[in-house]
């Protein structure tokens, strides 16, 4: 799939990533790196590469901790089209993200 690692923008983008996190981490700011959810049809097929992103960004990022939401929501119904929600996903999400992120004292 060439939405993972081996596309042509991943490693601009994890640097471009890497100085968001010196900036945070000079000026004191925690930061959580959110990976939003996935229209599910479509990881069912790349389960593996996004593994294989997840395992290859965690390895190319600072210690920050990654909070993967990318199976949270399993109906194609909040989905727009397979790389975006719709506006009831968003809200949808908005609602697993913030619970989760109080529950887990992240707030």
């Amino acid at each position: 799939a060439r939405h993972f690692p081996n596309n042509d923008y991943y490693d601009e983008n994890i640097k471009s990533l890497n100085r968001i996190i010196n900036l945070c981490e000079e000026k004191n700011i925690k930061l959580y790196l959110i990976i939003a959810p996935y229209y599910p049809e479509r990881l069912k097929f790349e389960e593996n590469e996004y593994n294989l992103w997840v395992k290859k960004t965690n390895e190319n990022i600072k210690n920050i901790p990654i909070i993967d939401f990318s199976m949270n929501i399993k109906n194609v119904r909040y989905f727009h089209d397979w790389k975006h929600i719709n506006k009831d996903g968003v809200q949808l999400f908005n609602k697993i993200l913030f619970d989760n992120l109080l529950y887990k004292d992240f707030l």
